[in-house]
């Protein structure tokens, strides 16, 4: 059975980012949900908890038929948010200047206009999911939106970091204001982390 990842920080380490409430409730109902239920789906198949569930994600159209919801929607739910877990600092970071931020600035012209593009993907995204950016399966950076807990690993993306924004990621705090609530959490995005993720891709 596959285990549930801690936390980097106490709930309200997160603050006044994200607010502890939701961070326990995120992790507690929301995370932990995806894991039981990814794990009962399994059941009937023990020989997939030999893989990580990334590589079962990698694997999609291998998985049984009458188990592909259930692994696409809370395998997808427990990868997404793993790496989230991995990429949140609990302070305002910024990002050096390394091969991450060298090759994000060749991709989208500047620093600027990748923030702001990224940003705009956000604004634009209809209904629950994520924003991600990637390296696609032609080696290139690109941002995508995912509806619902779909993975960049599904598609044959590499997932370098992503933002949650389904309204339980923020609405008891920020309400119906999702871009607040995107741009604090860009603030503490760990972009040590993230490029050491980028890194290992490349």
């Amino acid at each position: 059975m596959f285990k549930e990842k801690a936390m980097r920080a106490s709930f309200a380490s997160y603050e006044p980012f994200i607010s502890g409430e939701i961070m326990d409730l995120h992790y507690t109902r929301h995370y932990l949900g995806y894991l039981n239920n990814l794990n009962k789906a399994l059941e009937k198949y023990p020989e997939f908890f030999n893989l990580s569930v990334n590589d079962i994600l990698q694997k999609i159209n291998s998985v049984p038929d009458d188990i592909k919801t259930a692994i696409r929607n809370n395998g997808g739910g427990v990868s997404n948010h793993e790496i989230f877990w991995d990429i949140l600092d609990t302070k305002e970071t910024t990002i050096h200047d390394g091969q991450l931020k060298r090759d994000i600035i060749s991709t989208f012209s500047s620093w600027d206009n990748f923030r702001e593009w990224f940003e705009k993907v956000v604004a634009s995204s209809f209904g629950a999911g994520w924003v991600w950016l990637v390296l696609s399966k032609d080696k290139k950076l690109k941002i995508i939106f995912c509806q619902n807990q779909d993975s960049p690993y599904m598609s044959g993306d590499l997932p370098i970091f992503g933002i949650d924004i389904w309204e339980h990621a923020y609405y008891l705090q920020y309400k119906n204001g999702k871009m607040a609530y995107f741009k604090e959490v860009w603030k503490i995005l760990d972009w040590k982390v993230i490029e050491n993720r980028y890194l290992s891709f490349i």
